[in-house]
């Protein structure tokens, strides 16, 4: 399935990449049934007042989410990018135009798809709620609220808390304060206003999945093929990472320049490391995870198994031809 074309009238309905995150007129005439629907459902001060009007005299000033789907941060949507290959085909693999389009798929399509952009590592962690407490993060430091501005109920929650007004700030060498200050917020209504930081890690390079099987993958470093679900056909669980497929049979085989491959087993010199089962591809695009030297022993690791298996059928074939001749000997 392509998005592009999907994806060609779309209106953005948030933009994550300014540091106080607003929502435009225009963006609020996006508000589906569903997004209204989960806007009264989160905030319990809508009453009866239409989530639209609610939003447009107090929400939009509050940042709070006027969609169901999350809001995803910049490191959020390369790992969404990242996790899907189809979306790398319409979009990209990476950059400021292939994540704006990743965040958008989330909004309309990969919530209700039940699509995922967490990192494999986790959500961000809580860091601070002092004015005077520094957070020594290695990413980026998030500052919103304490308390929900509808109940005054502590936020305790990643996902709750970024459904309020954040601000971000990046410095990972050195130690961040968890105040309205350093975030440069002066404005009279955070006067009074409790704050708190969480801290979301840059994370580590880690090769992606790139294609399935018979799927074409994008990539121009080192191309690993193997099992697609962790416990075998069709557990429904797939494998995510090249930590997981190489502790079952696997091969590799360094992607030319062209950028476009098959994921099956005529680009790995014919090898199937697992007959049978569903696989799938990864793409090492810095070839660090994978040295040139393994690559070289996982290939004659296969070449010598392929030796092993056609000096076996020719032992086959040879021990049948001798029987054959047996036979006609003896008539």
């Amino acid at each position: 399935m392509s998005y592009k074309t999907k994806y060609d009238h779309y209106i953005p309905k948030r933009d994550e990449r300014a540091s106080d995150a607003k929502l435009s007129t225009k963006a609020l005439m996006g508000m589906t049934e569903a997004d209204e629907a989960c806007y009264k459902a989160r905030y319990s001060d809508v009453g009866d007042m239409g989530a639209r009007e609610h939003f447009e005299k107090t929400g939009h000033d509050q940042g709070r989410l006027a969609t169901c789907a999350p809001s995803l941060t910049t490191i959020e949507e390369q790992t969404y990018l990242d996790r899907y290959p189809d979306l790398q085909h319409a979009f990209g693999r990476n950059g400021t135009y292939a994540q704006a389009k990743a965040h958008n798929h989330m909004l309309d399509y990969g919530f209700k798809e039940n699509r995922s952009a967490t990192p494999d590592y986790g959500v961000p962690i809580f860091c601070a709620d002092k004015e005077t407490t520094t957070c020594k993060c290695p990413g980026t430091v998030w500052l919103g609220l304490k308390n929900r501005l509808d109940t005054g109920v502590r936020i305790s929650t990643w996902e709750e808390f970024r459904t309020w007004k954040t601000v971000n700030k990046t410095d990972p060498s050195s130690f961040i304060q968890c105040s309205k200050r350093e975030f440069g917020i002066n404005k009279p209504e955070y006067k009074g206003i409790d704050t708190q930081c969480w801290c979301e890690r840059f994370p580590a390079y880690i090769p992606n999945v790139c294609a399935n099987e018979g799927e074409e993958c994008l990539c121009n470093g080192r191309i690993l093929f193997g099992e697609r679900y962790a416990k075998g056909q069709h557990s429904g669980k797939e494998v995510n990472s090249i930590v997981s497929v190489t502790t079952n049979s696997w091969t590799v085989n360094s992607a030319n320049q062209t950028g476009q491959h098959t994921c099956d087993s005529k680009i790995f010199e014919d090898v199937d490391p697992l007959p049978g089962v569903e696989k799938r591809c990864f793409c090492d695009q810095k070839m660090t995870k994978i040295s040139y030297s393994l690559e070289q022993r996982v290939k004659e690791y296969w070449r010598q198994k392929r030796r092993e298996q056609e000096l076996r059928e020719e032992k086959i074939r040879a021990e049948a031809l001798a029987e054959e001749a047996a036979k006609k000997a003896a008539a």
